[in-house]
């Protein structure tokens, strides 16, 4: 008689399936980041300033991965940020900088 023993299989991995969600992982929580702008500066000035503390706040730990993958990843996490930047800013000269660095900004 081996229905019993199947049966008593697939209520267990069933059982076990229904708790996999539970355990899994949560998402971490978004990092926030305070960028420094000086408005009276120029608005050259101002867009490099921005690259730079986004490239700094983007620094991603040395871990497993290969250094062109974690450097791709800063980059893209630059861009995202400085256009997060100039559109929360709304300056059109900073505006057309980021755009002329190749910065999808939504403004």
């Amino acid at each position: 008689m081996r229905t019993p023993r199947t049966l008593a299989a697939i209520a267990f991995g069933l059982t076990a399936l229904s708790f996999t969600p539970a355990l899994a992982d949560e998402q971490p929580a978004p990092e926030t980041v305070d960028i420094t702008v000086d408005l009276d500066a120029p608005a050259e000035e101002i867009y490099q300033s921005i690259r730079s503390q986004a490239w700094t706040a983007c620094k991603i730990e040395a871990g497993s991965h290969y250094i062109a993958a974690r450097m791709n990843a800063r980059r893209a996490c630059q861009k995202a940020m400085i256009a997060d930047v100039v559109d929360a800013l709304e300056a059109p000269e900073v505006i057309r900088l980021a755009q002329k660095s190749g910065i999808r900004v939504k403004s």
